[in-house]
């Protein structure tokens, strides 16, 4: 099928907002609120291994808006910097009276201080990993997306170029891959800190665990990419099944199959206080990750129709926001939680009320911002650079809206 032909995934816009919610719960929900349940603790603090899956999202939908089009590396480029950097910047003025706290507060040497201001604005806190988490911990993630994005036109040649019949083959070993750093850490032990596990008390990887060997293997790009490139692989192999036989599959097989690979992620989360962090957070889920994208793109199944609902389309747009904004828009419903009510709001919230109604807060600013920020900006950009003409033959917004 022509690029220009091909349907939004509209159930991957849904997912997308399924998994920036479970970020947010992360962030949001202190221990004590989901202490009763064991399981739901492990739920809500595995939140962190959203971030892998979109990871894969973007490799899949990049490869699913971009294969056979033809494009230039600029327009590529402007359009990618045009989708994250607009609400990126608008999250880093957003979050920098929380981030000059911290700096009076003496939480920054002068040294980390200057790192941060160089690599933080310029997308680049990943590679350095006293920086990942400063000024605003999400966006760490967004440095990880630009160095996919700086290699995607290289790589999208290879990717067509595996076959079907060996698709399997190649995510395995990219799943291998994806594991060999943090088996590697974890059997070493560099940093002495021994077997790293989701704990109540330690939700994450911290701030305070961005030195040594620990940040590296959490934070750097290239450890990422091989959940890029499944993402990218699975696209592709879609791609080519999609014209032939497995056009016809059935929806009750596609419902089956969307409901397995959910299952047995949503088990293994159930238990993941017995499974490191850093397998868990590098590359542990990317097979089914890559079953679970692959099945609800074919939009035939029960869960596909869910998530392309009306609602779930207009809070998936916003999920880029909604992420990337969660944390200055926490301070700001906070302080607004005090003025009303008179009572301080911890960050770890301990009530539900508090996070459903800080969850309607961060997702209705978001969607405003998408319309009203995102989008204008968007376009203003592409066609500063690009021209209206060259701009409009972009993919369009719904089909790559593959960013945190």
């Amino acid at each position: 099928m022509p690029p220009e032909k091909r349907p939004p995934l509209d159930s991957l816009t849904g997912l997308r907002f399924l998994a920036a919610l479970h970020v947010v719960l992360l962030h949001v929900c202190s221990p004590s609120l989901t202490a009763p349940s064991h399981v739901l603790t492990n739920w809500v603090r595995s939140g962190f291994v959203s971030v892998e899956l979109f990871f894969a999202l973007s490799g899949f939908v990049l490869v699913y808006s971009y294969a056979g089009r033809k494009y230039s590396k600029k327009e590529f480029y402007v359009a990618r910097w045009a989708r994250i950097y607009p609400i990126y910047a608008f999250a880093l003025v957003l979050s920098l009276p929380s981030f000059l706290k911290e700096i009076h507060a003496g939480a920054y040497s002068h040294t980390l201080l200057i790192a941060c201001l160089l690599t933080v604005p310029g997308l680049l806190q990943a590679w350095f990993p006293p920086t990942a988490l400063a000024w605003n911990s999400p966006a760490w993630s967004l440095s990880v997306e630009a160095f996919f994005y700086l290699l995607f036109p290289h790589l999208l040649p290879h990717v067509l170029k595996v076959s079907r019949r060996y698709w399997a083959t190649a995510i395995l070993a990219i799943w291998i891959l994806a594991v060999v750093a943090p088996v590697i850490y974890l059997t070493a032990n560099p940093d002495g800190v021994g077997w790293i596990g989701i704990l109540v008390d330690k939700p994450a990887i911290g701030q305070a665990d961005t030195h040594g060997w620990l940040g590296v293997v959490h934070f750097n790009p290239m450890l990422h990419l091989p959940e890029f490139l499944g993402g990218a692989l699975t696209g592709a192999f879609f791609l080519e099944r999609r014209s032939g036989a497995a056009s016809g599959t059935s929806s009750s097989t596609m419902t089956f199959s969307a409901g397995a690979a959910g299952i047995v992620i949503i088990g293994v989360l159930g238990f993941a206080d017995r499974i490191p962090i850093l397998l868990l957070g590098n590359g542990l889920l990317l097979p089914l990750f890559c079953a679970l994208i692959y099945t609800l793109a074919w939009q035939r199944d029960y869960f596909s129709r869910i998530l392309s609902l009306p609602l779930m389309l207009i809070l998936g747009e916003a999920s880029y926001g909604i992420y990337i904004l969660q944390i200055p828009l926490r301070t700001v419903f906070r302080a607004l939680w005090q003025m009303v009510t008179g009572n301080k709001l911890p960050g770890e919230m301990t009530s539900w009320p508090a996070v459903l109604l800080f969850t309607v807060f961060l997702s209705g600013i978001c969607v405003a911002a998408h319309y009203l920020i995102e989008r204008p900006l968007r376009t203003r950009i592409k066609n500063s650079y690009l021209g209206p003409l060259i701009a409009g033959n972009q993919p369009r917004a719904p089909i790559v809206g593959d960013i945190i």
